[in-house]
């Protein structure tokens, strides 16, 4: 839930992915991820506040220039590139996400606090918990990193 706004300023070829140029600029506002799984995982409802995220594509090569949202209950961030293809849902992404509840969300859910213990290895110093997001963009693949 959220209101979606931005632009895109995007040349796309349908036949040859190498002539794709341009920047997508997007603001989600209010974004609030609704109660269930993720992952396989029990995840409550969450408040990301602000998401931003510009896209720079260069002769069929998107890059991530900008990716963060930070809400009362979580912040993210994020960076990679991908691949496009002539069938965008076939493009092949590298990506790393990272995300850090806020203490008091926490806190205040047993359902974050056991999902936190399963993927603790995936926390970093900042106290980011990431994950490296390879594959297609129409089904992602999920692994852990720091």
């Amino acid at each position: 839930i959220g209101r979606l706004g931005g632009s895109i300023d995007l040349t796309y070829d349908t036949k040859d992915a190498k002539k794709d140029n341009g920047t997508l600029k997007l603001t989600l506002s209010d974004l609030t991820l609704t109660e269930g799984k993720f992952m396989g995982f029990d995840v409550p409802k969450m408040s990301f506040g602000k998401l931003t995220a510009r896209i720079d594509i260069k002769d069929g090569k998107a890059e991530v220039k900008e990716f963060k949202g930070k809400g009362k209950d979580i912040e993210v961030r994020g960076e990679g590139t991908a691949a496009l293809s002539p069938k965008i849902a076939t493009s092949s992404l590298t990506m790393k996400l990272k995300f850090k509840p806020s203490d008091d969300f926490v806190q205040k859910n047993q359902k974050i606090q056991q999902l936190l213990f399963t993927i603790a290895s995936a926390k970093d110093k900042e106290g980011f918990y990431a994950y490296q997001v390879t594959g297609a963009l129409e089904r992602p693949f999920f692994t852990q990193a720091r």
